[in-house]
């Protein structure tokens, strides 16, 4: 305790320095100055932070409030499969917070609280009752000692192997006093002023500043904004170019992957220097350096920062045909910070952040069209290939990491809520809102605006003023809010009505909330597209169009600036598709088997389909052919967790495959039926799902009257669930039970009778070594993530990330009589393990592939070798 209270006089003392020091300058109404320890181990950051606030007024303020930024981070609740595998950094999440060791004002020590806030994370809210009450425009001097311990995230607030990230909030944060400016709680402008020592020393990057294998340091300036650090345990690589005047210094913080690359394409740090010189040659700024920091980011792309431009070291690890989009998502990053700096000046702070990310936005996309792209853009892609389902799927539900220079168009930056900025911003990016301003404005009338601010210095609100009125103010007073879900739908669409060249239609808006909203629609005809801006009535609008030719179609927002939950029903008439939705390959020692799934479907609807599988195996091969429908509670925009497909089956039989415990029967023909199979599962990421489950009912029955030259039946069910033992081990069990019964007469064939091994048995056994009628199956794996993480990148086609260890063990038996099928007496036990390796497809699709090598326990046989794609179950 007697060193807590010397560091807090220390620091007030500093503190009264500090204000002598900057005493002919604009004195602020709040100034922090820090003496802290910086460090890699938990806490991370050790230190006293001696605050001079001033109330603001008007009402007097009986507290202080502090922001601990750390203190979200206790908890990660919004994770997914996907996210995890991605961001955490280590096998287990440790939680970040910041602890309150003391809090002194002139040598007396004041008691301190948590304060809900329902604007804010929970627990990140400190009050500080003073003394006495404080009138507007009165000050107060208090020190606040403090631990902050940063999560393991490979993110912009986090340390992970030796670095040290921290945009800002690293230390306790003063806050406006309730109600203040009538407004939710934000974040009070101060000067910063630190002393920070290093432990050990290190690699120190604050406020754009580089302090090389420095013991300590002091930083501070006049900036309102948080003090943003990088702390490296080893030394920055450091590069640098020259643009003009410019000067760019790029500093690569270690990532602590295995990097090996065989590729004949420029290496990242190339194509970033590369694409930073076009970037200058457009950029408006007057400072004459540019710092950034490349660092393992691994779930969002970019950030900047007070001082500098934080970029992921994977930015530029993509296949060169889609580079492009990455860098305007480099441009975006440095004219963000430059468009910050501006707006900060310039406009009011409810309104600098938005401005500044729409312009930024604005400007990159203008350099990507002039500069960068060359050919297809990412929908021209889509377009182009979502006849695979995997690329079809991706249009409505990503699951990649460093998602924005795939699809711009979102309703949030951060719905992981990882960055400073979201608590006070839970709006849509300001990208987002340009665009709801340009369709209500209209494109002739914003496009001039843009160009009146960037020559002016009037605020953006006053320009949308003069142009646009209180129906622009409205608007975006409707949109600087939190997202609530929309969906826009056609309805009552009449082409050529009457016989006159046009259309007639009706736009209905579903939504929570009633918004001033613009749609764009395409009216397609005969002799090109016209375009359109529609202002939305309510729930309901009508509209009507001439046209110059017959009208082929009408849609809805074709250029998917809209973020909308639905997109089946955004054209009459719809478009319909054949796409490849799935494509499965086994190999092993003793089978092989190679299956596929085409649907076809209305586009953009995923609850129904026609389906066809084609199917070649050490079986036979044919194919099944009905319909699915797919419902339940949805896992995102195109998968649920019901589905049920029904068909008619017909097999051509391999008379090759044999029933070793019978070698001398071998049957050949063809089968005819019907059958059913039903799923429920929950698993976002199959990859590598955790906590989930997966439940599977089947049944057929085949008869010679339905094309096949066997009667039987057959039925059953598998349940597989999966348990997240640590964040980096992962327990799946399988249960599988299966009856066939003849039907008729002649045997069951050999092609129709379960196997005791192969993929879906028992692993180590032949899948001809065992034939029966019935089969019940127990499998367990165990699957244990290495803290490993590799950078072996092939061409960008294939770039190696992660290897998962696995052990496992199947028991079960096959019988023709269920009496004994249950006894453990008589189970056979395959064991083995393997590995699975993940890897990113073209440099940014995550899929995985596995090897396993496995062996019969209960008997000797011959090891067994199985390859197959995703996890086994």
């Amino acid at each position: 305790m007697r060193a807590d209270r010397l560091a807090l006089l220390a620091a007030l003392a500093v503190l009264l320095a500090l204000a002598r020091h900057g005493a002919a300058q604009v004195d602020p109404a709040v100034e922090v100055a820090i003496d802290a320890r910086l460090g890699w181990e938990s806490p991370q950051i050790d230190g006293t932070a001696a605050i001079r606030w001033r109330n603001p007024g008007p009402q007097p303020a009986r507290a202080l409030r502090l922001f601990l930024f750390a203190n979200r981070f206790r908890t990660l609740d919004s994770r997914n499969d996907l996210a995890d595998h991605f961001l955490i950094a280590g096998p287990s999440y440790r939680p970040g917070g910041t602890e309150i060791a003391a809090v002194e004002q002139d040598g007396r020590a004041l008691e301190w609280r948590e304060e809900p806030d329902p604007s804010l994370p929970a627990g990140t809210v400190m009050t500080i009752p003073l003394p006495r009450e404080l009138g507007a425009g009165e000050e107060t001097r208090v020190a606040v000692r403090f631990r902050t311990r940063l999560p393991n995230l490979h993110d912009v607030f986090g340390a992970a192997a030796g670095l040290v990230v921290a945009e800002g909030g690293w230390y306790p944060l003063p806050l406006s006093p309730p109600g203040a400016a009538g407004a939710a709680a934000r974040l009070e402008p101060s000067r910063v002023r630190a002393h920070l020592a290093v432990a050990g020393e290190g690699d120190l990057l604050i406020d754009g500043q580089h302090f090389a294998r420095a013991a300590s340091v002091d930083v501070g300036g006049e900036g309102a904004a948080p003090l943003a650090l990088v702390l490296s345990r080893e030394a920055f690589a450091e590069d640098s170019l020259r643009v003009g005047r410019r000067v760019v210094r790029i500093y690569s913080a270690p990532s602590g992957d295995f990097v090996h690359r065989v590729s004949p394409n420029d290496s990242p740090l190339d194509a970033l220097k590369d694409t930073l010189r076009p970037i200058l040659a457009e950029s408006r700024d007057a400072a004459p350096e540019l710092v950034l920091v490349r660092l393992p980011l691994r779930w969002y792309p970019s950030a900047a920062v007070p001082g500098m431009v934080l970029v992921s070291d994977r930015l530029f690890e993509i296949f060169p045909l889609l580079r492009p989009i990455h860098q305007r998502e480099l441009a975006y990053a440095v004219f963000l910070a430059e468009e910050r700096r501006r707006a900060t000046a310039r406009e009011p702070a409810a309104d600098a952040a938005w401005v500044a990310e729409g312009l930024a936005w604005r400007r990159a996309e203008a350099l990507y069209r002039r500069r960068f792209r060359d050919g297809r853009d990412v929908r021209d892609w889509i377009g182009l290939f979502n006849v695979f389902a995997i690329v079809d799927r991706f249009e409505t539900a990503p699951r990649i990491p460093l998602v924005r220079p795939f699809f711009p168009a979102a309703t949030s930056d951060d719905p992981q809520r990882l960055r400073l900025d979201t608590p006070w911003n839970d709006r849509p990016p300001g990208r987002f809102l340009f665009d709801k301003l340009e369709a209500r404005l209209r494109p002739e009338r914003f496009a001039p605006l843009l160009e009146r601010y960037g020559q002016g210095a009037s605020p953006m609100r006053s320009l949308l003023r003069e142009q646009g009125g209180e129906d622009a103010e409205r608007l975006l007073a409707a949109w600087l809010r939190p997202h609530a879900a929309v969906n826009y739908a056609l309805a009552d669409v009449a082409r050529d009505p009457q016989g006159r060249p046009g259309a007639r239609f009706r736009i209905e808006r579903r939504s929570p909330e009633a918004r001033p909203d613009t749609l764009e629609v395409a009216i397609e005809q005969d002799d090109g597209v016209q375009k359109t801006f529609v202002d939305l009535d309510g729930e309901s609008t009508t509209v009507e169009r001439s046209t110059t030719s017959p009208v082929r179609a009408v849609t809805l927002d074709p250029e998917r600036r809209a973020v909308e939950t639905r997109l089946d029903d955004d054209r009459v008439p719809s478009r319909y598709q054949l796409v490849l939705d799935s494509a499965d390959v086994e190999v092993s020692s003793t089978e092989f088997g190679i299956s596929s799934l085409l649907v076809g479907r209305r586009r953009y609807d995923y609850r129904k389909d026609l389906a066809l599988a084609g199917f070649y195996t050490s079986r036979g091969y044919g194919l099944d052919a009905g319909f699915q429908l797919h419902g339940g509670a949805p896992i995102d925009a195109n998968l649920y967790r019901q589905n049920l497909f029904a068909y008619y089956s017909l097999a051509e039989l391999d008379s090759t495959f044999e029933n070793r415990r019978r070698p001398t029967l071998r049957t050949r023909g063809r089968l005819g039926g019907f059958g059913l199979r039903f799923s429920s599962y929950d698993a976002f990421w199959y990859v590598n799902p955790a906590g989930s489950h997966h439940l599977r009912l089947f049944f057929d029955g085949y008869d010679r009257s339905l094309g096949g030259d066997f009667d039987f039946v057959q039925g059953g069910a598998s349940f597989t669930y999966r348990v997240r033992l640590r964040e980096d081990t992962v327990l799946a069990a399988q249960v599988l039970n299966g009856y066939s019964a003849a039907t008729g007469r002649g045997p069951i064939p050999n092609q129709g009778l379960f196997s005791l091994g192969g993929f879906r048995s028992i692993r180590g056994i032949g899948a001809e070594d065992d034939l029966a009628e019935d089969i019940f199956l127990v499998r367990a794996e165990l699957r244990y993530l290495l803290p490993l993480r590799l950078d072996w990148n092939l061409d960008e086609l294939l770039i190696a990330r992660r290897l998962q260890l696995k052990t496992f063990v199947d028991a079960g038996r096959v019988e023709d009589s269920s009496r004994r099928l249950y006894d453990p007496s008589g189970f056979a036990v395959g064991v083995g393990g393997g590995v699975n390796l993940f890897y990113d497809f073209m440099g940014f699709f995550p899929t995985t592939v596995y090897l396993d090598v496995a062996t019969r326990a209960d008997e000797r046989r011959p090891v067994q070798v199985l390859f197959g794609v995703g996890q086994p179950f």
